[in-house]
Parts: C-alpha cells; structure tokens; sequence
C-alpha cells in the first residue's frame, strides 16, 4: 500500500510539473505579480544566436531574458502594475 502511494505522488508530482511547463511565460508571468494578463507585455524572442540559423554552426551568443516592472508608487512596497520582458543579446 505504501508503494502504491509512493508512485501515486511521483506520478501527481510529474502531472504538476508537466502543466507547469506547458504554462504560458504571460500567465506565469502574471499570476506571480498578481496583474492581469493584458498588463504583462512580453517582446518576440529575436532569432540569430541558434545552431540552425544561417550561416550553420554555432554564434557564440545567446539572449538573455529581462524582466523589469513597473510599479504604482515609487517605495519598495508598492504592488507592481505592469511586466516588461525583453531581450538582451549575450557575447559567449
């Protein structure tokens, strides 16, 4: 019984996880912050640093995800209001 349960939390634990994964950044992004999802603007990931794109082989770079908040008053306890991701291009 008790390797039954065992499994059964391994298994709940990987289900958990896998949705996490699958979460979208804006959602994750927002249910961290507690903002609405429309507050949370997130830029395209620009392409050039990837074995694939042309020419082949590896660039040496890669980008590096920044995140920076906006916030209602300027003291360190104010709630957030909005979310800004970007990129920001990393020299290896």
């Amino acid at each position: 019984m008790l390797l039954k349960l065992f499994w059964a939390g391994i298994f709940l634990a990987l289900v958990a996880g896998a949705f996490y994964w699958l979460t979208p950044e804006q959602d994750k992004l927002a249910a961290e912050y507690h903002i609405p999802k429309a507050n949370v603007i997130i830029e395209p990931k620009p392409y050039g640093c990837d074995f694939d794109d042309a020419p082949l082989g590896n660039k040496h770079c890669h980008y590096e995800k920044i995140v920076d908040t906006e916030k209602a008053c300027p003291g360190p306890d104010c709630r957030v209001t909005s979310v800004y991701v970007s990129w920001r291009k990393v020299e290896e």
